[in-house]
């Protein structure tokens, strides 16, 4: 009898092992991706990088859309060279656009250059670096630090101000182009979307035309007044801006009248 109940669980313990195997078969097979994704790790999301921008504050001209070229009228030899470089986020919806991203320390990560020509006749041998040894904060908007990044939600700037005091020491009189440009140091981990391989500057880069003048005529001359007044306003160095206003009245009056209206002062010899 004892032979005969072995023979028997014998035989139940073969016939029930293919019949596991099978249920167990069947209940991957109801629940896909369950085996699959403890092996295969989620794909990571793409990480924008911040393109760059440069302007220059004093009497800017845009030509078309604000965010390609752009530059200034003029600038006068006897004035500073006052560059702003930004990094920014041109999304415009502020609820759901994609986050562009820098290094915290992306100044230290950028190529400043300036170059003979306009934007479309750039030589690039004959660059030379804008020298900036102590760039100042001129506004952030939009803008947050996570870890070792500094995010920008769309509509987002930061923004640093570059100062030359002698620009006869940098440029002769000229047109020029200045750069700004994600140099080789910059973390590759950052998606350098929105690069062409067409000629010319990539979308990541910053560009600003400009001419510098000698002032000769009696006009040049006072457009170098009303530019110094600026400068003076906006450091706000209020008694030179005042006592530059006065100056440019006491010199033409009526035709000053617009452009002294810009800096803000009118003094009462006006």
């Amino acid at each position: 009898m004892s032979r005969l109940a072995s023979k028997l669980r014998r035989a139940l313990s073969h016939a029930v092992k293919p019949v596991l195997l099978v249920i167990a078969t069947a209940i991957s097979v109801m629940t896909p991706g369950r085996n699959v994704a403890a092996q295969q790790s989620a794909p990571s999301a793409s990480v924008l990088r911040a393109p760059l921008n440069v302007e220059m504050p004093l009497l800017a001209v845009y030509y078309g859309d604000p965010s390609s070229v752009h530059g200034m009228g003029a600038m006068y030899v006897g004035e500073p060279l006052v560059v702003d470089i930004g990094i920014v986020n041109r999304a415009e919806n502020q609820l759901g656009g994609p986050v562009r991203r820098a290094e915290a320390d992306w100044f230290q990560r950028v190529n400043v250059m300036v170059y003979p020509g306009d934007s479309f006749q750039v030589n690039e041998t004959q660059g030379i670096p804008l020298p900036c040894e102590a760039p100042q904060p001129r506004g952030a908007y939009l803008v947050s630090k996570v870890g070792d990044d500094t995010l920008l939600s769309a509509g987002g700037i930061q923004y640093l101000r570059c100062r030359v005091e002698d620009i006869r020491a940098l440029l002769a009189p000229g047109r020029y182009s200045v750069r700004a440009m994600w140099s080789a140091n910059a973390d590759p981990r950052l998606t350098r979307c929105g690069e062409s391989t067409n000629p010319g500057p990539s979308y990541l880069t910053g560009v600003c035309d400009f001419e510098v003048r000698d002032a000769r005529s009696d006009g040049e001359r006072l457009d170098l007044l009303v530019h110094l007044a600026t400068h003076a306003k906006m450091e706000e160095r209020f008694d030179d801006a005042l006592r530059l206003t006065d100056q440019i009245v006491r010199i033409n009056p009526n035709k000053s009248a617009r452009m002294v209206a810009a800096t803000g002062y009118l003094s009462e010899a006006s």
